[in-house]
């Protein structure tokens, strides 16, 4: 079924938005009666049964819970924009498939690409979360200096992944699920060595993933994946 952005009102769904409306009854054609699925990003999917379409809106009834996410510690991915807009893009798209909470666009010494595209990262996430049945949207954060960040950001776990030591502990021996966390992420050359002192000055631990070296946006979703995967251990 399709998911459709819209707003609660008891026990019905108002979808208002121009956009959400047309691909409702326009793109895929669904008439009174027809089973859909929406939702409010706010953390549950309903099922729902269309009761009227009207010119600007659509009207369902819930007929019940399809998922819920279950709220957990939060997960802050800091990452560096990337030289080409693309590859952030498709970071935020595959963030969003992944489950992070927050995403946090970082301007580092070394980060070439100073672009703030957060209308379009918006759209991305949005898009990304219908497909994927996400039942939450990530934060986006307004893009800012890392210097900026790393002494306003203070969760309980705080990670710098980096290349310069080939030794650093592997993140899923630190990472404990039951905590939130926020974890940096370079940019193309890496962190600066005055960065990683920084952060290391501000409480982040350095943290590695894995023995390959990676790009921005493949780093920025394996250290997703790896903290995802541990929350969803029983």
């Amino acid at each position: 079924m399709q998911l459709f952005q819209g707003q609660q009102m008891g026990d019905q769904f108002v979808i208002v938005d121009p956009m959400e409306v047309h691909h409702c009854i326009k793109v895929t054609r669904h008439r009174n009666g027809d089973s859909i699925l929406v939702t409010d990003f706010n953390g549950t999917i309903w099922q729902a049964v269309i009761q009227e379409i009207q010119g600007e809106q659509v009207i369902a009834r819930i007929t019940g819970i399809y998922t819920q996410t279950l709220p957990k510690a939060t997960i802050t991915l800091a990452i560096s924009l990337t030289q080409n807009n693309d590859r952030f893009e498709w970071f935020v798209e595959k963030a969003t498939e992944t489950g992070v909470d927050r995403i946090v666009p970082l301007i580092c010494s070394r980060t070439e690409n100073k672009k703030d595209k957060s209308e379009r990262w918006q759209k991305i996430m949005m898009s990304s979360a219908k497909q994927c049945l996400r039942a939450r949207l990530p934060e986006l954060e307004e893009l800012q200096r890392f210097e900026k960040f790393i002494t306003t950001s203070r969760p309980p776990q705080r990670y710098i992944c980096h290349c310069e030591n080939s030794q650093l502990t592997f993140l899923g021996e630190m990472y404990n699920r039951n905590q939130e966390s926020v974890i940096l992420i370079g940019p193309e050359g890496d962190f600066s060595s005055d960065e990683i002192n920084r952060a290391i000055s501000a409480g982040y631990q350095e943290a590695g993933l894995g023995r390959d070296r990676l790009r921005v946006e493949t780093a920025g979703i394996a250290a997703a994946l790896i903290c995802k995967t541990l929350q969803n251990m029983s």
